[in-house]
């Protein structure tokens, strides 16, 4: 059954959180897949991997590059990318909206995490996305507070 994980009350915009997420979870020896199908995102994170922490980076690439296997960090621009994740721990989701086929291909993984601002907009629409994931029966949901801080 898959985890999933709903950070919410970040204090900081939806892919900040997310980078200092996937950065904490890096650091603690775990592997991530971050399916990003906006392409403007998923530049903007591929970006400051390479250059945040600042005395380091994050190793990652294309869940479809041959490095893949190696990687701890790997992106899917497309649900197809999901299929060649070599091993499947966690996928952290920047989709804003959920189709049936993502909730398929989403269940293959472990954990799945979502990051929720303050920005009522977002709140909203992360609602909804845990309604289908509830739907789906991905459930129980789990929420991390993240207004005192990243709780990755």
């Amino acid at each position: 059954m898959t985890r999933v994980l709903f950070y919410h009350s970040a204090p900081k915009d939806r892919l900040e959180t997310a980078r200092e997420l996937v950065c904490s979870m890096f650091a603690r020896g775990k592997s991530v897949t971050v399916f990003a199908p906006d392409s403007r995102r998923a530049e903007w994170l591929d970006r400051v991997l390479w250059m945040q922490p600042q005395t380091s980076f994050v190793p990652h690439c294309a869940a479809t590059d041959p490095l893949a296997a190696e990687t701890p960090v790997l992106f899917a621009a497309d649900l197809a990318a999901l299929e060649a994740v070599p091993s499947p721990a966690r996928l952290f989701n920047l989709a804003e909206e959920l189709s049936e086929e993502m909730l398929a291909r989403f269940s293959r993984f472990p954990a799945l995490i979502e990051a929720i601002t303050t920005d009522a907009d977002e709140r909203g629409r992360g609602r909804a996305r845990a309604k289908q994931y509830k739907d789906a029966g991905f459930s129980p949901l789990e929420y991390v507070d993240l207004s005192q801080g990243t709780g990755a």
